[in-house]
């Protein structure tokens, strides 16, 4: 008897918590079957009880898909009585409640639409729609300002980013973004201007914000309220927030990449580290933390947000180090600062689709940065000297480095110096071309302000025999290069005159400026290599733009072609071979006689074009989209049990 009541009780215990079980499960589905089978009465209770049970997806998704338009239509009333409850729940909930009704409302809200669009949705479900996403949106801007468990507001984020991914048509996207995306920048904002926002929070709030710059992407920005609301953006508090986010994941990211390029050794990681602000021990707790999928996104904010919000262009020049920076360390903590080294170290593995579109990211960021002058005076400012790492690539002459041993020099000329590196080290087949173009354009852009404030730059040589190689790789690769070269080459030529034509007001002395034309001398064969195919193209008198480029470069070889002509003739005049000192003493005996074309427009920069990298700013767009897409399913973000048990404790 007793070996048989032993073996009776656990059974019976089973059954029972199975019939527990059930109950429970078929309450919630029965309430499911009221909503599509009769009116719901207006009982407070009722609906209290609905959202307190555990939403059953799977079954409301069956439900859902079963059912016609027609069927969904006669429904309405009870459905957007669901609806309404749920926001009232949320409006009033501070309990496991809230996640429940969000729940329900979002998998109801992404069925019909993903079904019969989102015109259509909001025509069934919603008396009002801009007042029930105002009320959701509202209450996850409360949660996140007010001292509530951190579930609330990590719920906030993650189902205002779920709203956001709606499926919609582009025509749709101007709808969506006034009923959710504009008041869901509140949102992000309000955990940007948090102090604690250095935390997760502000990390996923970073990645969502990136998801609503994605799929806004298929409107026009012009009369986008999305856009517009960020723009217009002058909370200091929110937006330094904001650049010290981008700011703590560049830097652990640079450090992570420079450690592992550089080796895990005692010595060397102290080298390295010694680089980079705030603690050790703040340095490797946020390095073992960091998430190298948050880079893309983090750049693409960085790149949006200085485009468009002109005041965040103003906080990044003075953002300080995330990582507990001290007063003397202001200065080298810029943001700009880590961003230069993060530029580098984009392009460390340049054939992934990933590091190519951070690369070209970084390359339009700067250039938008050259555009604005404040960011130039703080470029060339005198008094901000620092040493700033760039990694550079391996070659046949030398391996991959990290280099933490530049000498101090302004932000600017770490820039160029960044530009000629990365202008050296990618002379290959099948590097895109859009890079140089880019770089070009950074150059142009900082030459032009040096020219301009007659500042001085220290490092002239090797940017300008960057140019010229990466011309002479243009011209003998021209055959395997599927594109033209001449809109290229038209970009070096222009810096070329310019530093031949305004050279002596930022090159570093009359010395260098004898130097320069003694440079252009010596590389006479890749102006003539450019000649004559300037020449060819032009016999194909077919009036193409190719044609007409070519023209124009034909007449910006003017005065490379009578420097070097001159000198050539002095130099075979004197029937010797001379030495580089005595080159250059001929090339001083020539100024006076040289007559050179004054060019109009050589320090007008040409102008920014946005839909010229349209193809990449969709890639990045959907690539991110796509990852959302992934983090919408909740049972994977959220555990229910630990939600009921840190939840039921906090009233109302």
């Amino acid at each position: 008897k007793f070996l048989i009541l032993m073996d009776f009780r656990p059974q019976c215990s089973i059954k029972t918590s199975e019939i527990t079980m059930d109950s429970r499960k078929s309450k919630i589905l029965v309430r499911y079957d009221d909503i599509f089978s009769q009116e719901l009465p207006d009982d407070d209770l009722y609906w209290d009880e609905i959202f307190l049970l555990k939403p059953n997806t799977e079954y409301l998704l069956d439900k859902l898909k079963g059912i016609s338009f027609e069927q969904l239509t006669e429904r309405k009333n009870s459905i957007r009585c669901l609806v309404d409850r749920s926001a009232v729940c949320v409006s009033n909930e501070t309990s496991v409640a809230v996640y429940n009704a969000c729940q329900t409302f979002v998998v109801l809200l992404e069925q019909v639409t993903s079904q019969f669009g989102l015109t259509k949705a909001i025509e069934i479900l919603f008396d009002d729609a801009q007042r029930c996403f105002t009320a959701f949106l509202r209450r996850f801007y409360f949660f996140i300002v007010e001292p509530v468990h951190a579930d609330l507001k990590n719920l906030s984020i993650h189902f205002s980013e779920r709203l956001a991914l709606l499926p919609c048509e582009d025509e749709e996207v101007l709808l969506l973004s006034s009923l959710v995306f504009t008041p869901a920048l509140d949102v992000f904002i309000a955990v940007f201007a948090q102090s604690d926002a250095m935390g997760g929070l502000g990390r996923v709030a970073l990645r969502s914000l990136a998801v609503l710059f994605a799929i806004v992407r298929r409107h026009d920005e012009r009369s986008n309220p999305f856009l517009q609301k960020f723009a217009s953006i002058h909370d200091d508090m929110a937006l330094q927030g904001l650049a010290q986010l981008i700011l703590e994941q560049i830097e652990v990211s640079n450090e992570t990449s420079a450690v592992r390029i550089s080796g895990t050794s005692e010595g060397l990681f102290s080298r390295i580290s010694s680089i980079f602000s705030g603690p050790k021990e703040n340095r490797e707790v946020m390095q073992t933390n960091h998430d190298s999928t948050l880079d893309l996104p983090c750049i693409f904010i960085f790149f949006k947000s200085i485009r468009l919000n002109k005041t965040f262009v103003n906080t990044i020049l003075t953002t300080r180090s995330s990582v507990d920076s001290t007063a003397e360390e202001k200065e080298r903590s810029l943001l700009l600062r880590h961003f230069l080294t993060f530029c580098s170290l984009s392009f460390e593995e340049s054939k992934g689709d990933c590091s190519l579109s951070k690369g070209r990211l970084c390359l339009l960021s700067l250039l938008r940065l050259t555009d604005d002058v404040f960011v130039q005076n703080t470029l060339h400012d005198p008094h901000n000297i620092s040493v700033v790492s760039l990694f550079r690539p391996g070659m046949l002459h030398r391996p991959a480095i990290f280099d933490c041993k530049r000498p101090a020099c302004t932000l600017g000329s770490t820039a160029l110096d960044l530009i000629t590196e990365l202008l050296v080290s990618n002379l290959r087949i099948g590097y895109p071309l859009e890079f140089h173009e880019l770089c070009l354009g950074i150059v142009h852009r900082i030459l032009a302000y040096q020219k301009n404030r007659c500042i001085r730059m220290s490092h002239w040589q090797p940017l300008f025999n960057a140019m010229l190689s990466l011309m002479r790789f243009l011209l003998s690769h021209e055959s395997k290069i599927t594109t033209s070269i001449f809109p290229l080459c038209f970009r070096i030529i222009i810096v070329v005159n310019l530093f031949l034509t305004f050279g002596d007001t930022f090159l570093p002395s009359g010395e260098a400026y004898d130097l320069l034309y003694y440079e252009l001398v010596r590389q006479e064969s890749v102006f003539t290599q450019l000649n004559d195919a300037v020449e060819r193209r032009l016999a194909k008198d077919d009036k193409s733009p190719d044609w007409e480029m070519a023209g124009r470069v034909k007449n910006h070889l003017v005065n490379p072609s009578i420097i070097i002509n001159t000198v050539k003739e002095k130099i075979a005049a004197t029937g010797e071979n001379l030495e580089q000192e005595q080159i250059i003493d001929l090339i001083r005996a020539s100024f006076e006689t040289l007559s050179l074309k004054l060019y109009d427009g050589l320090t007008t920069v040409a102008p920014y074009d946005d839909s010229v990298h349209a193809p990449l700013f969709n890639q990045i767009s959907i690539g991110l989209e796509t990852e959302a897409v992934k983090r919408k399913v909740t049972d994977g973000v959220f555990d229910y049990p630990r939600l009921v048990e840190n939840l039921s404790s906090i009233q109302n």
